[in-house]
């Protein structure tokens, strides 16, 4: 590689990192267009699929490395596996929209192109000794600006609520509030880790005010997902800082102490006025729409159910709408689809929506998303970086355990596993750009700084 060369990857290498604190403003840019000018072409898309576009020529251009070239490889194989998919949505769905199909393939294709991207922006910084001169900070940045725009917005009385109706919430001046939890549910434990590090002694204790910020928007947010994460994050916080002061002991006895007071006092606070909060309303809301919805069925329905399990299969309906929150009807729908679906769709996808007869609804379930729209060949290779680096992980983690055990390794591990469930129950990871860019910015400095790329 020439020096010139060099010297243009290392600069993308550098837009890769600013680009991580520019996702608040693209989002609020998201807002303005839908709420104000009342458009669907949001800039946020716009620069975001622009952005997928010159981070593929920068995988080209960094495939003259020998270390790289698989990916160029392992893209432009998934590119022939999502145009056979996009052959076989043409020529085998009756109802379908192209550029439907080819926008929400875009969103997805979005975390596996920039998942490679900034694996390779990672490693050139690396090269310079700059990789830890730019993450996580530029991570807390991001979020600096998400908690002042979510305080901001409720001291003006101007905040967006995150639910359309009935459900308590605000998602600030940002228009999608699942997105918003999810995003701030992953970034969390990378800002606790922040706050963690920083502090040497007593006298910085004030580098827990971006932890305690998040923990008001993820709570203002009201979605159980931002809950979850902060009753998950903060005593994983306790465990690590206990864990580092018995094995990698850095610091002072009284900062650790300091520290895990702090996060049991902050997990109590919580804890303390979580049946104030908009989550203990919202559940309330959600529960009372369960047992009216079992109420509602036909007398038909009911006889289905034998007496000696029907309390058993109405307490699972039950957990099952709380906790997927009606994603498993959807399910069930596209399993439906899936099973009377043509081989070609088995293999490389029923597209969009699935097989749809009057509007596409998605599961809001990432991994079943993926699968039922691309099918077991094209999922295959659009779950293949996650499958292999999770593995990669794995092994390291079992040859070098007592190095793991590290407050670093284990918010990161907190944060990737929250992103992981996220995907799985609530959707917003990986197919919304708008939260992959995050998952896949700390995956990529994982794989990086364990040197498994």
């Amino acid at each position: 590689m020439s020096v010139k060369t060099f010297k243009n990857v290392n600069q993308y290498s550098l837009f890769l990192m600013y680009f991580i604190v520019f996702q608040p403003i693209l989002d609020l840019l998201t807002t303005f267009s839908i709420v104000v000018l009342q458009i669907d072409a949001t800039p946020g898309v716009i620069i975001r699929f622009a952005i997928t576009f010159t981070s593929a020529l920068f995988i080209l251009f960094s495939a003259k490395d020998k270390e790289n070239r698989k990916f160029l490889i392992y893209l432009l194989t998934l590119a022939l596996a999502l145009l056979a998919g996009l052959v076989v949505t043409y020529f085998t769905k009756e109802v379908r929209s192209m550029p439907e199909e080819l926008k929400a393939i875009a969103k997805i294709v979005y975390y596996v192109v920039m998942l490679l991207a900034y694996i390779i922006a990672f490693k050139n910084l690396k090269k310079q000794h700059e990789k830890n001169k730019y993450f996580p900070k530029m991570i807390v940045y991001a979020v600096f600006i998400i908690n002042a725009v979510m305080i901001i917005a409720k001291l003006t009385s101007t905040s967006i609520n995150s639910y359309m109706y009935m459900k308590n919430g605000q998602s600030g001046w940002f228009f999608a509030g699942n997105e918003l939890g999810s995003l701030l549910a992953i970034i969390f434990p990378i800002i606790v880790w922040y706050s963690l590090t920083k502090i040497d002694n007593l006298k910085q204790l004030y580098f827990w005010i971006p932890t305690v910020m998040t923990i008001y928007s993820l709570l203002l947010v009201g979605t159980k997902v931002g809950y979850g994460a902060v009753i998950l994050t903060l005593p994983a916080a306790v465990f690590a800082i206990v864990l580092e002061f018995f094995f990698n002991n850095k610091k002072s006895n009284k900062v650790y102490i300091a520290n895990a007071i702090i996060s049991i006092v902050l997990i109590g606070g919580v804890i303390f006025i979580t049946p104030y909060m908009s989550v203990a309303s919202n559940t309330d809301v959600h529960v009372n729409y369960i047992k009216e919805n079992e109420q509602t069925k036909t007398k038909e329905e009911k006889k289905k159910i034998k007496e000696t399990s029907k309390k058993e299969q109405e307490k699972k309906a039950q957990i099952d709408g709380l906790i997927f929150s009606g994603r498993d009807v959807y399910l069930e729908r596209y399993k439906g689809f899936f099973e009377e679906a043509p081989v070609s769709q088995k293999l490389f996808g029923m597209g969009y929506g699935g097989n749809y007869v009057d509007q596409p609804k998605t599961i809001e379930m990432d991994f079943y998303d993926i699968f039922y729209q691309f099918g077991i060949i094209g999922s295959l290779f659009m779950f293949l970086p996650l499958v292999y680096y999770a593995v990669k992980i794995l092994i390291y983690l079992i040859n070098n355990f007592k190095k793991m055990l590290d407050v670093k390794y284990i918010m990161i591990a907190v944060s990737l596993a929250l992103g992981i469930g996220i995907a799985y129950i609530a959707g917003h990871i990986l197919t919304a750009p708008a939260v992959s860019i995050y998952f896949v910015s700390i995956l990529g400095y994982l794989i990086v700084d364990l040197k498994i790329e």
